[in-house]
């Protein structure tokens, strides 16, 4: 009698076990799934403040046009101009060139400094509060990281299939539009580079378009955010 109650006991025990055993999975598999829901709404926030910074990019080629050309055609993004509304900068002398230069470098730096206010701080947050789930995710394969010293460069981290590489993307104004991209290991050793200019036709400026960085491991899209952060110097 003694032997069929400890039986019995063993087997309430056992199930019990399992039961909660089971219980726990069910919980687990609904906070990783509330974690990757969390982590999906971030990603769509930061597209959304991607599409604003494309935006940005039209109007800023559209601004400097308008600096340097005059009236820019009505469509909006457009970075080219209708026939026979080129005036024709060779005509103009050096150093009134020179001064429109300057008032472009101007208005470059206040539209710049604006749209920082506006969107990079938002960015930021965003990008920041993305990093801060995946840490506590325990996904160590990818990090954030924003340089304090410059606001023109972002960089992307990751630690995908025991190669440490991490990825730049800057804008640079230095060098007219400009957009360079670097994929380097930690060594410092570049494993490929890209580099894209902003071309000049007819007195027109022709952007090329902007890619999102996208990396995948199998079936599942860790992260899709375009980094550059614009800042006219």
């Amino acid at each position: 009698m003694g032997k069929k109650r400890l039986m019995w006991i063993l087997g309430i025990n056992m199930w019990i076990w399992i039961c909660l055993c089971f219980s726990g999975n069910l919980f687990n598999t609904f906070a990783e799934e509330n974690d990757n829901l969390e982590l999906q709404r971030l990603i769509e926030q930061i597209e959304a403040q991607e599409s604003r910074r494309k935006d940005f990019i039209a109007d800023l080629c559209v601004e400097i046009k308008a600096s340097y050309l005059g009236r820019p055609t009505t469509k909006k993004g457009s970075c080219s101009y209708e026939k026979g509304d080129l005036p024709r900068m060779e005509l103009l002398k050096e150093e009134e060139k020179e001064l429109r230069e300057g008032s472009i470098r101007e208005k470059l730096n206040a539209f710049a400094e604006e749209f920082s206010k506006r969107e990079f701080s938002e960015f930021s947050r965003l990008a920041f509060k993305l990093a801060e789930a995946l840490k506590k995710m325990n996904r160590k394969d990818i990090t954030l990281e924003n340089k304090e010293e410059s606001f023109d460069i972002i960089i992307l981290r990751l630690k995908p299939a025991k190669i440490p590489f991490q990825v730049e993307i800057e804008i640079n104004f230095n060098k007219g539009l400009v957009e360079k991209k670097r994929i380097v290991d930690f060594s410092g050793r570049i494993i490929r580079q890209e580099e894209v200019s902003y071309e000049e036709k007819e007195g027109a400026w022709y952007p090329k378009e902007y890619n999102s960085v996208s990396f995948e491991k199998g079936a599942q899209v860790f992260c899709k955010i375009r980094l550059e952060n614009i800042k006219a110097r």
